[in-house]
């Protein structure tokens, strides 16, 4: 049976597929297995305005572009007050700056670039001036602007679409490391865009990442490991990603463990955990998960469903603990 829609307790309906959740990248499988279908994070350019040795910390590796953009503001207020008595305002020379860095070789300038032109901070809006940019830092070998270079090919940002660029970008950041390259790779092979459909490059990818602690990947791993593509099926592994990354607090995961509790695949069959994982996914903005709670609470009683809320909140206070001190585990009890 496919991973991602739970088993019904006593004699309710099974649910069709989930619905499509809010501001995907690309549309959702019509399989209901619930693997997160969007490429692996945010638009990535918010290393630029780092130091190199900060470009890898997860704090910052996963800031979007309108993240970048507050941040690029904020220095700017922080620097002057604007435009007073007819002066330059601070965004237009933190602009003018980094371009002669930029324009002299320095790859952290030439990444700083590429927000100030996408979003038009310092500089007219030109989404091909960023591209432009982007790619001669990912040329000077920097993993974040050839995983940045690949995106922009992937969504055809700034240069005309082509995954075949997007996967030989992915790769070239992704064999230096970077966690969401990986993951990126790993989501090519599986879908075959622009390299051929490969279900064991796609696991393999997905480990690599999965390893590092991204829990993306983590998710598309777990689900791997429940549909048996690139690697043995085994549903106690499926549950080992899908935790990880739950544990982290993805909304994809934690719908996935509610669905693993709800038929007992890798772990003891336990509907209250399983009401209690999709009231968390479901807190969390993850849609589907509101289907699970429906078909509980229609056959629940209030005891059992106090019981699965308790254990939703006891969940979230141990997930926000684990955030402080990766000790604990939230497994059931």
């Amino acid at each position: 049976m496919a991973f991602g829609a739970a088993k019904t307790p006593q004699n309710q309906k099974t649910p069709q597929a989930d619905p499509p959740r809010r501001n995907h990248a690309f549309p959702r499988p019509s399989n209901p297995l619930s693997p997160p279908n969007r490429f692996p994070h945010s638009f990535p350019i918010s290393a630029c305005l780092l130091p190199p040795k900060s470009l890898k910390t997860k704090r910052f590796s996963k800031m979007d572009m309108k993240q970048i953009s507050s941040l690029l503001t904020a220095v700017a207020l922080l620097c002057g007050a604007g435009t007073a008595n007819g002066q330059e305002s601070e965004e237009v020379r933190l602009f003018k700056a980094t371009k002669i860095k930029a324009e002299q070789g320095d790859a952290e300038a030439q990444l700083l670039l590429v927000p100030m032109y996408y979003f038009g901070q310092g500089v007219p809006k030109d989404k091909v001036e960023a591209a432009k940019w982007m790619r001669k830092a990912a040329e000077q070998g920097d993993a974040l602007a050839q995983y940045g270079f690949a995106r922009m090919y992937y969504e055809g940002q700034g240069v005309p679409q082509d995954y075949v660029e997007a996967a030989k970008w992915s790769r070239k950041a992704a064999e230096q490391g970077l966690a969401r390259a990986q993951g990126a790779l790993g989501k090519m092979y599986y879908e075959g865009q622009g390299v051929p459909q490969d279900y064991v490059e796609a696991a393999k990818w997905f480990r690599k990442a999965a390893e590092q602690g991204d829990d993306w990947a983590q998710v598309r791993l777990g689900v791997s490991y429940a549909r048996g593509e690139g690697v043995p099926q085994d549903y106690g592994k499926a549950v080992k990603w899908s935790r990880k990354a739950a544990e982290q607090g993805n909304a994809d995961a934690q719908n996935n463990l509610g669905v693993s509790y709800a038929r007992g695949e890798g772990v003891p069959k336990n509907f209250i955990e399983a009401y209690a994982w999709f009231l968390l996914a479901k807190a969390n903005e993850y849609e589907g998960a509101s289907k699970g709670i429906s078909i509980f609470e229609k056959v629940f009683t209030l005891e059992q469903m106090e019981k699965g809320q308790a254990r939703a909140l006891e969940l979230h206070r141990l997930i926000e603990e684990r955030k402080e001190n990766p000790k604990p585990s939230v497994e059931s009890p």
